[in-house]
């Protein structure tokens, strides 16, 4: 599976996190906007993690050498999924070479409940994911040290693929479990991802 979300991502620039929005996704699976709600196998783990942020580092920094990437990007070999899910930490780029150094796994694709691709109204597309329980518990207790913490600490890491697709500052605690990911999806790019978090 990894490597197979690279084509998917590629337009990915934002991620909202969604604090209790009231856009819960249908248990079961089931037909939300028109559009299907990703339910049934188990999902790929390593195609979504959250990770605290623990460093950054630009390209242009004196100490970008020294930070090389566990795999994947300025390495030039693909991660394996083990490299992906080190419960530890492990370091990635994003899609401009800045390098993420991130701590312990919050949680992954196997913590999706559901993923389904929404249309967002001004043209494009995003995909928003339910977390199960366990994956909930884990993101809200991350969100709440984030908010107490100064940069980058307060930041929490998407990782799609082998690529940190965003870290946004976490404004406040978020117990809803609802994380939605958008900004330049067409809608088959957003139903393909869906598919791959959803498990379909």
């Amino acid at each position: 599976m990894v490597g197979r979300t690279r084509q998917v991502v590629a337009p990915l620039v934002a991620l909202i996190l969604a604090a209790g929005c009231g856009t819960e996704a249908e248990p079961g699976g089931s037909d939300v906007g028109g559009i299907p709600t990703a339910t049934g196998a188990a999902p790929d783990a390593s195609a979504l993690q959250m990770r605290p942020v623990e460093s950054i580092t630009a390209p242009d920094s004196e100490a970008y050498d020294r930070g090389e990437p566990t795999c994947g990007g300025g390495v030039g070999s693909a991660c394996t999924e083990g490299q992906l899910l080190d419960p530890d930490g492990i370091t990635l780029e994003d899609a401009a070479g800045k390098r993420y150094g991130l701590g312990p796994l919050v949680a992954d694709g196997s913590d999706v409940s559901s993923a389904t691709s929404v249309d967002l109204g001004d043209g494009t597309w995003g995909v928003q994911v339910a977390l199960g329980p366990a994956g909930t518990t884990a993101f809200a207790s991350a969100t709440a040290t984030a908010v107490t913490m100064t940069t980058p600490a307060d930041q929490v890491a998407i990782v799609v693929d082998d690529s940190v697709v965003s870290a946004p500052v976490v404004q406040e605690r978020i117990d809803s479990g609802q994380v939605q990911i958008s900004g330049g999806f067409s809608q088959q790019e957003a139903e393909d991802l869906a598919a791959l978090l959803g498990g379909l």
